[in-house]
């Protein structure tokens, strides 16, 4: 990948973090499974864009517009690269 798409993504990531443009999908009250450190982290949302996950928190409300898919998790487990169910 060139250093143009990776500069826009890593843009992109950080405004849909930061609540300036809404992400792809926003998946709402999971458990989130800390790859680091084993920890899991009750009623978390995560933000993706483009295919990326750009927000994990309690609340990524800010991460919503009109065109974003939201999905409850119903407190399924969240792990990176694995969704339960």
């Amino acid at each position: 990948m060139s250093p143009k798409p990776q500069i826009a993504l890593r843009k992109a990531l950080v405004d849909v973090a930061m609540g300036r443009r809404p992400g792809d999908l926003v998946l709402r009250n999971g458990r989130w499974v800390s790859v680091q450190t084993g920890e899991i982290i009750p009623h978390t949302d995560v933000a993706v864009v483009e295919g990326h996950i750009a927000f994990v928190g309690e609340d990524a409300g800010h991460c919503i517009g009109p065109a974003t898919q939201v999905i409850e998790a119903g407190e399924r487990y969240l792990v990176p690269g694995l969704l339960d169910g």
